[in-house]
């Protein structure tokens, strides 16, 4: 049998009863749609995340309490003292550090009049404005005097602000209180969204010893940011950075690496770091999307054992005519395949559509900035599987087909 023939006979076949033929598909469908969005959405969120870790440069690094990003650990209750802060700015111990910024963070209310807000205080120097880009909107950011006086004031999120202040009045010169204490409001930062590891527009801005007396209580040194005075020197100064930290705590490099109770990330390794967490999050879920697919494929295996049964007097009737077993094996197994491969091409399609209309969401009802991604590999990988899902659950019902005997299938009813 020819391959137009065995292109013409598969398409009419499926073609003849196109219910049955779209709900075999639909397995299929789902489970490539499912990657699809896997693969743009992670990528979208990975552009995202490493946007605003670059948006620092690769001479800025994160010192923290605890064994690693995102887990507290050993001494994050303490944090780093300012002694260890001192020690840090010293030339002699870390030679090509240009700026040092301590930071802690603090959950507060924060009230004007009659309104009342949660929200993150944020602590740090004056530093902050140049390294993070916090140029205030309106107004102005605290300066290193703010930060030796413990002067109460503070820098606002645009969106804190504006649930602050609802009236369109003018933010500056305000006072407000947070946690039983007043502060004046000196500036208000334009949208930033997702800045470095944290967010700002919900957030207050204040000298870190203010907020240490004010807010949080305690002296705690929660993160330490360090900019290296040129790229070249960031590994340097990174290594200088450990060396201190251990020699002040009492480390070594025999020390058990469990009771090491800080954590040093670049930029870099952060990005590596985001990288790792949504590759590995992606695998997991089109692993479990592919589920869909060995479903869709068993559905798929079930109606060609059923188209199998019913077209048995066609099949002796082809045998009868001169068609082979290998002529009626590959009809069947092309049916399975184009059916399988109809569903990959349009779960892409579909996959594609909804992936482009969440990143239209996202943009449009949150203040991130989301760039649409169109997940060709997803695409190849989703057809390419669901051809091969087609020929390995078709194989079964073609060979069933091809090994009937043509008397036999005549006399079928």
């Amino acid at each position: 049998m020819k391959i137009k023939h065995i292109l013409e006979s598969g398409i009419k076949s499926l073609t003849s009863s196109k219910g049955r033929s779209a709900l075999t598909i639909l397995g299929i469908v789902i489970g490539i749609t499912a990657i699809m969005l896997i693969f743009s959405l992670g990528s979208g969120a990975q552009k995202l995340i490493t946007s605003q870790l670059e948006g620092l440069g690769s001479k800025v690094m994160f010192v923290g309490s605890g064994r690693g990003f995102g887990d507290p650990g050993g001494r994050s209750a303490e944090g780093f003292s300012d002694r260890e802060i001192d020690f840090l700015k010293s030339k002699t111990n870390v030679p090509f550090a240009k700026t040092i910024i301590p930071m802690s963070f603090a959950g507060s209310k924060i009230s004007f009049e009659d309104k009342t807000k949660n929200a993150n205080v944020q602590g740090g120097s004056s530093d902050m404005e140049r390294v993070f880009s916090f140029t205030p909107e309106i107004g102005s950011f605290f300066t290193e005097e703010d930060v030796i006086s413990r002067a109460q004031v503070v820098v606002l999120g645009k969106k804190l602000s504006d649930e602050i202040f609802t009236n369109g009045e003018d933010p500056l010169g305000k006072r407000i209180k947070i946690k039983e204490t007043s502060f004046t409001v000196i500036g208000v930062l334009p949208l930033k969204g997702q800045t470095a590891i944290f967010g700002i527009d919900n957030n207050a801005l204040m000298p870190i010893t203010s907020l240490q007396q004010y807010v949080a209580g305690n002296d705690k040194i929660s993160t330490i940011i360090i900019e290296a005075t040129d790229e070249k020197y960031t590994a340097i100064t990174e290594k200088n950075v450990k060396e201190s930290l251990y020699f002040l705590r009492g480390f070594d490099e025999n020390t058990d690496p469990e009771k090491i109770d800080f954590n040093i990330q670049n930029q870099q390794s952060l990005v590596n770091t985001v990288s790792t967490i949504l590759g590995g999050f992606s695998i997991f879920l089109t692993s479990v999307a592919a589920i869909s697919l060995i479903v869709g494929g068993i559905g798929i295996m079930n109606i060609m054992l059923v188209s199998v049964s019913e077209r048995t007097r066609e099949i002796g009737l082809r045998k009868s005519l001169g068609a082979t077993n290998k002529d009626i094996l590959n009809q069947f197994l092309f049916e399975a395949t184009l059916l399988t491969g109809l569903g990959g091409l349009i779960g892409s399609a579909l996959g594609a559509l909804l992936s482009f209309l969440a990143s239209l969401a996202i943009n449009n009802f949150t203040d991130l900035f989301w760039v649409f991604e169109f997940p060709i590999a997803g695409m190849f990988i989703g057809i390419f599987t669901s051809l091969v899902v087609g020929i390995i659950f078709g194989i079964y019902p073609a060979k069933k087909a091809a090994e009937k005997s043509p008397t036999e299938a005549l006399r079928y009813e």
